[in-house]
């Protein structure tokens, strides 16, 4: 058994594949989360952290099997992410949790990270599977997700009527995830 830290859509247990039903949330430090993962079969900009002393992002610790790790590999690697191993003092567990931490943990970090553009924007339906994962957690976790993500400001699409999210569901675009990021957002969403 191993340990990914999700932070994106991996947040959500429901986006997930089949075995990885049980998280806890956490807070990793010295990486930045935010709008810059460039999905190019899919023409979206999805959520990616890059390695930068001082910045945190908060998220979910997940027990990944070995065949769960191989194909969060094969995900992961095709949209451009990798994988790389973290230690276990730049993880902060936010609950009352003792994990395992002789186990190995990793994060899918981005090859190359680029801002939204209008080809590739932010598309409402993976914000809305995001968000309401997050709220899985509290209005805390989403408010703290939010503010410590960058580059809400890119190009964003309301897909909606038309999910391109392959994982959205009709239940995420909820009352409780819009309200959220109209507080926190405010005009930008």
């Amino acid at each position: 058994m191993a340990f990914i830290f999700g932070y994106g859509s991996i947040i959500n247990r429901h986006t997930r594949t089949n075995d990885s039903s049980g998280d806890f949330p956490a807070r990793l430090s010295g990486y930045a989360r935010g709008w810059n993962a460039l999905l190019t079969s899919e023409k979206l900009t999805a959520l990616g952290v890059v390695n930068r002393a001082g910045a945190d992002c908060n998220g979910v610790i997940v027990p990944v099997s070995s065949a769960l790790l191989n194909e969060l590999d094969i995900r992961e690697q095709s949209v451009g992410y990798e994988r790389k191993k973290i230690f276990w003092e730049n993880i902060k567990v936010l609950s009352d949790t003792k994990l395992p931490t002789t186990e190995e943990i990793f994060v899918y970090t981005l090859k190359i990270p680029t801002r939204p553009t209008n080809e590739f924007p932010i598309i409402q339906t993976y914000v809305d599977a995001v968000i309401f994962g997050c709220l899985e957690n509290g209005k805390a976790f989403a408010q703290e997700f939010i503010r410590t993500t960058e580059f809400w400001d890119g190009p964003w699409v309301d897909d909606r009527t038309n999910p391109r999210y392959p994982r959205w569901k009709p239940e995420y675009a909820s009352h409780a995830v819009d309200s959220i990021l109209r507080e926190e957002l405010g005009r930008q969403f």
